[in-house]
């Protein structure tokens, strides 16, 4: 994932990366350089909605799922983000029992508190009742997304 991010511009690339790169794919180290390290056009390489299928089943996902994720983090994480940029990300193949295929995105972000949280007070409203939220030190977000295979 991390490499396709770079030829697509989405990530920068280390001068170890571009050192690795050239040396794998047999590609000359000064011409990888010359497209890989400028600065990320992150967000910027599709069309808002996105018109490829599986580009727009990930953008309907978080349509779909958005506020119940940010409910659910919130609810353990306390008032915060997740990072996009102290970010990994992995995708899996599983098979079922019935033989179908499951794709299996993880997302794995950095978890920063919201400076405006105090730790007290805090709640979140998730259908009827009302939840306490702590805010608590950065640590780690991992969420994962199953079922693209259907569309």
């Amino acid at each position: 994932m991390a490499v396709a991010a770079l030829f697509y511009g989405q990530a920068r690339a280390s001068p170890e990366d571009i050192g690795k790169l050239s040396s794998y794919l047999d590609i000359d180290q000064a011409t990888l350089e010359s497209q890989l390290s400028g600065f990320p056009d992150r967000g910027k390489s599709v069309e808002m909605p996105p018109k490829e299928p599986l580009i727009y089943r990930l953008y309907e996902i978080v349509q779909n799922y958005g506020y119940a994720y940010k409910a659910v983090l919130n609810e353990k994480f306390g008032d915060g983000i997740m990072s996009a940029v102290s970010f990994s990300t992995k995708v899996e193949k599983e098979t079922d029992k019935d033989g179908n295929d499951w794709a299996v995105i993880t997302l794995r972000g950095k978890w920063f508190v919201s400076k405006h949280a105090t730790g007290h007070g805090h709640r979140l409203m998730l259908g009827i009742g009302y939840h306490s939220l702590d805010s608590r030190p950065s640590r780690s977000v991992v969420v994962h997304t199953e079922g693209l295979g259907q569309f």
